[in-house]
């Protein structure tokens, strides 16, 4: 299934952060979630959450078992600030006149 292979690329590659949405048809993000960070070899990658729909009373869970978490549609300034405390980029300031 698609997802069990997003899994074994993040083994293979080993990426700086991972974009994980929560719903999926095959395996939660959860549980994604959960054999990325078992194994030692990905343990540290940070994932951050990322979903259209969630119950507010899910969200501080969601927050607790993933190392951030943004919510769709994202705009790029919340992307950019989020993806920015795990690989050092900062968020785009925007110039009103």
């Amino acid at each position: 299934n698609t997802l069990e292979i997003a899994v074994e690329k993040a083994l293979e590659h080993v990426p700086d952060v991972i974009l994980m949405d929560l719903r999926m048809p095959e395996m939660s993000g959860i549980e994604a979630r959960k054999i990325i960070k078992e194994n030692p070899a990905t343990s540290h990658i940070p994932i951050i959450a990322f979903t259209a729909s969630i119950l507010d009373s899910e969200v501080e869970k969601i927050k607790m078992e993933f190392d951030d978490y943004l919510s769709k549609p994202v705009n790029q300034n919340d992307m950019l600030t989020s993806l920015g405390k795990f690989i050092g980029i900062k968020p785009i300031q925007s110039q009103e006149n």
